[in-house]
């Protein structure tokens, strides 16, 4: 059935009113809040990225300087043992030089620093002169052993010897 008399419509209630625009509110509210929210995570992870880009190409520079360091203290370490080791074979001649008797005189010298060996060879004033140095070689704590190999008379008088001695490796520090 039709009615042709227009009714009254009814009158919604204020509460129901209020109630809509707020709900509209919160829905646009919540439609931007997701559209900032999602604007902000691209920024940070946009800014994420680039300090991942950042750290990466330090950490490879950091690693060739840890090597770069760790390679010089190799240096330093082979070079300390290397000077620990080193030999200075012009020590022996201030050594030599304060053993000697003064009526002894060198003539051949062979050296050999790694085996700590001296060859000496000579002329002495007498067979005497000649013991003295040798018992002066004996009492300095740097020779180890002295041991004469040759021994003969020269012409003018006094003695022609060759001798060797064995050292202890201070005579070259």
């Amino acid at each position: 059935m039709v009615e042709i008399i227009p009714k009254r419509v009814a009158k919604l209630p204020l509460w129901l009113g209020i109630l809509f625009y707020v709900s509209i509110t919160i829905l646009l509210v919540s439609v931007l809040a997701l559209f900032f929210l999602s604007l902000f995570q691209k920024r940070a992870s946009q800014t994420l990225q680039n300090l991942e880009a950042v750290i990466s190409q330090k950490k490879p520079s950091q690693e060739l300087l840890e090597k770069e360091v760790f390679s010089c203290q190799e240096k330093i370490n082979d070079f300390s043992v290397l000077v620990a080791e080193h030999q200075v074979p012009l020590n022996f001649f201030s050594f030599l030089e304060k053993l000697c008797h003064p009526q002894v005189q060198f003539t051949e010298l062979s050296l050999n620093s790694e085996e700590l060996r001296a060859g000496l060879s000579g002329n002495a004033e007498s067979f005497q002169t000649l013991g003295q140095q040798i018992l002066i070689f004996k009492k300095a704590p740097e020779i180890k052993s002295v041991h004469l190999s040759k021994i003969s008379i020269r012409k003018e008088g006094g003695a022609l010897f060759s001798l060797s001695l064995f050292l202890a490796p201070e005579v070259f520090k």
